[in-house]
């Protein structure tokens, strides 16, 4: 595509953050293009291409667990807008602990209540009844989500990116190199091939990239990337239940269960900093053997595939949603934990650059951190160990 516009808005970066909020700004009207890389390397690493798509609401954040309600509500309208096409779950999602932190479950659940999303406490018994393809400790409790589950990010993309071109926008395949600003208060981006193109405003959402954009415009931000990978199963079936999602706050270990493949993965046995497009033997190895602990049966299934992806990190794990300069706005860091909060994150920051002022819920983002918010929302008392990955 050659230089064009002008656009109201340029967002650089098409996965599904970036997809999402373009897609929710050119419903609402708002000319946009989206750029999506074409550099080879960063398509095949892109975070969306390889992530295994948890959607689960319990977190120790409440923002996190609104914004999962609010858009594990939008998936399941949009997989029956499109008969199925996002591929998204209907069994379920558990989160595994044990008896210590029952009071702090027992807070989640009347919290996932209060937004009239299902959630119910099981104890042992329970858990080894509805699955005993799982194996389950004497001192185990589950946090069961009947609405969550998983979802096919990759699917995720392309619809945002159909809609973003089907009510009038454009998508570009091309690899912004810098930006800045022009005249009549616009900005100027230019991609890899010299092309340029004018918009009122910009929204950078191209995961680590982002970083490096930022920096010709004398921002740093403390964002990184990390490397984040899953195995995925050659079968599914016997052994595996069906179609569920559960995340093991004891050993870090998770596993997506889908209709046709099954993918396991574990917290802190990828190495982040490695560049590697596929998992090493040994990180493979290490998280079969965590998935193992609960799914003995995974132990006798070859591996299909690895999946590994960089997305951006900081420290705290919360992204940054912020506007650094007049129209200037960045959104990314979302350390593993976008897919599951895309639809609302793109709703939300697209209503913030259409109305001007920042929603409310997204005030645990911005930039630089309030000193009183290190840890936003957080449930000091009944702190849960959940770990933003997937």
């Amino acid at each position: 595509m050659t230089g064009a516009g002008p656009f109201a808005v340029a967002v650089v970066g098409a996965g599904v953050i970036g997809a999402g909020i373009a897609h929710h700004l050119q419903v609402q009207h708002i000319p946009t293009i989206a750029f999506d890389s074409a550099e080879p390397g960063h398509r095949r690493s892109a975070a969306s291409a390889n992530s295994g798509g948890i959607v689960r609401a319990v977190h120790t954040a409440t923002t996190e667990t609104v914004l999962t309600v609010e858009s594990s509500r939008a998936y399941r309208r949009m997989d029956l807008a499109s008969e199925g096409g996002l591929g998204y779950t209907a069994a379920g999602f558990v989160f595994i602990t044990d008896r210590g932190r029952r009071q702090a479950i027992l807070d989640r659940v009347a919290l996932l209540h209060s937004l009239d999303y299902p959630a119910q406490l099981l104890d042992h018994a329970q858990l080894s009844r509805r699955w005993p393809e799982i194996t389950w400790r004497a001192d185990d409790l589950g946090l069961f989500e009947a609405a969550s589950g998983s979802v096919d990010v990759r699917a995720v993309v392309a619809a945002f990116q159909r809609g973003l071109v089907t009510h009038g926008g454009a998508l570009a395949t091309e690899t912004v190199v810098s930006l800045a600003p022009a005249a009549g208060r616009r900005w100027l981006v230019t991609t890899a091939d010299g092309a340029s193109y004018t918009s009122a405003a910009v929204v950078l959402a191209g995961g680590p990239h982002t970083a490096d954009l930022l920096r010709t415009r004398g921002h740093e931000l403390p964002i990184g990337p990390a490397r984040m990978g899953v195995v995925e199963l050659a079968v599914t079936g016997a052994g595996i239940p069906r179609e569920l999602s559960f995340i093991d706050d004891i050993t870090g270990g998770y596993a997506i269960s889908r209709a046709d493949t099954t993918y396991i993965g574990a917290n802190g046995r990828v190495a982040p900093h490695d560049s590697l497009g596929s998992l090493t033997a040994a990180e493979s190895g290490a998280i079969r053997a965590a998935a193992a602990a609960r799914l003995p049966a995974t132990t006798e299934i070859p591996v299909a595939d690895t999946m590994v992806g960089i997305d951006a990190t900081t420290v705290d794990g919360r992204p940054i949603i912020e506007e650094l300069e007049p129209r200037l706005f960045v959104c990314t860091g979302f350390s593993g934990g976008g897919a599951k909060i895309a639809p609302e994150i793109g709703r939300l920051t697209a209503q913030w650059l259409r109305t001007g002022e920042r929603p409310s819920i997204l005030s645990g983002y911005a930039f630089p951190r309030r000193k009183s918010d290190d840890r936003p929302d957080q449930d000091e008392t009944h702190d849960i160990r959940a770990f933003s990955y997937l």
